[in-house]
């Protein structure tokens, strides 16, 4: 038989459904108790179960308590205490479900509010102080609402206490005043829940300033070179600029004045990075100031040499000199050469301008000067140095001589050399006809023998291993 029992807690109602029916006095009464009490959206909110056993239950204590947090019907959460927080404002309906060791159980539910909290009004003024007629923009996005939007931005832009302009969820407004004035400018937002903040900022409006500009030409420049300013770009809204003060060499100082004229020149030495400076004056004694970055850049060296002799034989020493070259604005720091045409420059003379080499084979060689200034400019250049073979040396015996009708003549050409190489063949003129027939290649000596009497003019031609090179 199902029995169904009322527990005595206000607004707590258990439902028991046992096989038998419990003893009298069995049963759960669900409770708890949440703080904060009154929460603000964000907050976290702790639960804690008060629940307790009917007197004289077998069991006497509760079990399980379990939790429905977002009143879905669902128990999910179990433990004596639970906590949450929520997003939103509104009253949230949290469920606790007790049941003892025998499966008694019983529920209840209380309804939480939870109060929106205010947005905080927050906006910055750009420019501040501002000049009369110029823009000014007022931008509130640095406002926030913790738990919602912000609806409403109202504004008060003439100081009188009253939010006249209201530009809806656009945190932004600009506006420009006809005349100088100090004002307490004002700003109220309101949130989607109604609730509202406000605050204010001080904004001042003064005499309208000249407005300083100018141009650099050329920039980069170099040094030596003519630079031109012009501040002709300059303007003043009221009554006139009536002077230009220059700053040109970025220490900070208008040290020059060109009156009324916006134009002005100079040439610089040394290379830099200059912050040029000018100062405007209306007619009303307001200024402005603009700086502009003028760089001047170290002119490149020039490098230039001689190779003399060119062409050049082999073993011949070879002078290069490169006292021509010159820096515009230092000095040349240091010389290095490429003198075997590899493109690397291995010989490094410091600051002598002079070398010499000699070469030992013949070639046609491209010689590479790099010259490098006292800030570290190189410039380069390069000239063809052509380097020749000598011709070897024939020289040759004859044995016998004078020498018989039909006897053998030898000849040995092993006394001919080259100076900068090997002899690579023996060609020989043995009958004297000017033709050179006879080649004994690598061999030094040959013979003949002669069939007539006479008088015969035998000439040696050796050739060498020595081949140009380009």
């Amino acid at each position: 038989m199902a029995c169904l029992i009322v527990a005595a807690a206000a607004g707590a109602v258990a439902s028991l459904a046992t096989a038998e029916d419990p003893p009298p006095g069995v049963g759960v009464t669900a409770s708890f108790t949440f703080e904060p009490s009154s929460p603000a959206t964000g907050e976290t909110v702790t639960f804690t179960s008060t629940s307790s056993a009917f007197p004289g239950s077998p069991v006497n204590a509760v079990e399980t308590e379990e939790w429905d947090l977002d009143n879905d019907g669902v128990y999910e959460t179990s433990g004596h205490t639970a906590q949450r927080s929520f997003a939103t404002a509104g009253t949230y309906t949290i469920g606790l479900r007790a049941a003892d060791g025998l499966g008694n159980q019983n529920t209840t539910s209380q309804g939480v509010t939870v109060a929106n909290r205010r947005p905080t009004a927050a906006f910055t003024v750009s420019p501040n102080p501002a000049s009369t007629g110029q823009t000014v923009n007022f931008d509130a996005s640095g406002s926030s609402d913790p738990d919602g939007t912000i609806e409403h931005y109202e504004w008060d832009f003439d100081g009188n206490g009253s939010f006249e302009t209201d530009t809806g969820t656009d945190a932004t407004v600009s506006r420009s005043y006809a005349s100088a004035q100090s004002l307490t400018i004002g700003l109220r937002v309101v949130d989607n829940d109604g609730a509202d903040d406000s605050t204010t900022r001080s904004l001042t409006i003064s005499n309208r300033d000249p407005t300083a500009a100018f141009t650099i030409s050329p920039n980069p420049a170099l040094t030596g070179q003519t630079v031109n300013f012009d501040a002709s770009g300059s303007s003043d809204p009221d009554d006139g600029i009536k002077d230009y003060r220059w700053d040109l060499d970025g220490n900070g100082t208008f040290e020059t004045d060109s009156g009324i004229d916006p134009t002005v020149s100079r040439s610089f030495a040394s290379p830099a990075v200059i912050n040029v400076g000018l100062r405007v004056f209306d007619k009303s004694g307001a200024d402005d100031i603009v700086t502009h970055t003028l760089t001047v850049n170290n002119r490149l060296p020039t490098a230039t040499f001689t190779v003399s002799p060119n062409p050049a034989l082999t073993g011949e020493t070879i002078g290069f000199d490169a006292s021509d070259s010159s820096d515009p604005d230092g000095t040349i720091a240091n010389y290095k050469w490429d003198l075997d045409g590899n493109g690397t420059f291995e010989t490094d003379t410091g600051t002598t301008s002079e070398t010499s080499r000699a070469y030992d084979d013949d070639a046609v060689l491209t010689i590479r000067l790099q010259v490098t200034d006292d800030r570290g400019a190189t410039r380069q250049t390069s000239r063809t140095l052509t380097v020749n073979n000598r011709a070897p040396s024939a020289s040759f015996t004859v044995s016998p001589n004078p020498a018989l009708t039909g006897q053998t003549v030898s000849f040995d050409g092993s006394a001919s050399s080259d100076p900068d190489g090997t002899i690579a063949g023996y060609e020989w003129d043995l009958d004297g006809n000017g033709s050179f027939e006879t080649d004994t290649n690598g061999s030094a000596t040959t013979s003949h023998a002669y069939g007539t009497s006479g008088t015969f003019t035998v000439k040696l031609r050796s050739r060498t291993t020595t081949a140009r090179r380009t």
